[in-house]
């Protein structure tokens, strides 16, 4: 088994293993290869039998990775590829100074697998579904806006994205301040899904009514759902209350 960071050739394979795992189509692909990858941030399995990424995000001040698109190839799948690529990312995060792991489980019998591995629950998240109400006069924010008023409005001990995985959601989303609430807003047809909402819940409702959308589905921060699970690389390594975005 050879697990290395891939080199230019192999970019190929690893956009058709992501496309057979995750069913995403080319725009998202190109979005995620031109903002937010980096060699270094990747590793594959025999060229691209399985593959996973890691994003930078800070807790407290220090260097935390967000592991992400983990996926083995169907005609690879239970030969151990999963847990050989999680342990490898885990030394070469080490040797690059990160201090722990967070990752997001897309089901019950993935968070079993991790928790396997050494990975524990360490967020929750809110999520509620409302009609679209009272449209208001909303203020369009750019990326780094965003990213710079956020921090006053995120939890304590909160996992802070990286500049790479905000520029990699702006290609998704867009970005909105109505009084003290931010969001992240995506516009899936007549519904809107904001990832993040922070400040007051129900000014969503005006949110998607301003944005045109008939409903909105919003995440906040909370308990009521079991979200990011950590792993901590160091015996300092702080544990992160909340974390946003799974980019799913």
């Amino acid at each position: 088994m050879n697990i290395n960071h891939p080199t230019t050739e192999q970019l190929g394979a690893l956009r058709r293993l992501w496309k057979e795992a995750f069913g995403d189509l080319d725009p998202l692909l190109d979005s995620f290869f031109a903002t937010a990858f980096d060699k270094t941030r990747c590793l594959a399995v025999n060229g691209a039998d399985a593959a996973c990424y890691w994003l930078d995000c800070t807790c407290r001040g220090q260097k935390i990775a967000y592991l992400y698109a983990v996926a083995t190839a169907k005609e690879s799948r239970g030969q151990g590829l999963c847990r050989a690529l999680t342990e490898k990312a885990r030394q070469v995060m080490a040797g690059q100074g990160y201090k722990g792991i967070l990752l997001v489980p897309g089901s019950e019998n993935l968070r079993n697998m991790y928790a396997k591995m050494g990975f524990s629950d360490a967020t929750g998240i809110c999520e509620f579904t409302l009609p679209a109400a009272r449209p208001q006069s909303l203020q369009r924010l750019t990326a780094r806006q965003y990213a710079a008023q956020r921090q006053a409005l995120l939890p304590e001990g909160a996992a802070v994205e990286g500049p790479e995985m905000l520029a990699f959601l702006a290609t998704q989303a867009e970005f909105y301040r109505l009084g003290p609430t931010l969001c992240a807003a995506i516009r899936e047809g007549e519904r809107l899904f904001v990832p993040e909402l922070l400040g007051e819940p129900s000014h969503a409702a005006a949110i998607a009514a301003s944005l045109g959308c008939q409903a909105v589905t919003m995440r906040t921060p909370g308990s009521d759902k079991k979200w990011a699970m950590y792993c901590p690389l160091t015996e300092d390594a702080p544990k992160p209350t909340h974390f946003s975005f799974a980019l799913d």
